[in-house]
């Protein structure tokens, strides 16, 4: 199994806050259940505070 890592977007953070498009949930729901590591830089986390 080839597990990824990935770095979310502001877009994509605020989109899980939000459950809209409900899309974006499923699919982060598929890549943490295939074991993948999801993380967000210092930058999205200063434009979300």
């Amino acid at each position: 199994m080839n597990v990824r890592d990935y770095q979310l977007g502001s877009d994509t953070v605020v989109g899980l806050l939000r459950n809209r498009p409900a899309s974006i949930r499923e699919r982060v729901e598929e890549v943490i259940a295939a074991g993948a590591s999801l993380s967000i830089s210092a930058v999205v986390l200063f434009e979300l505070s």
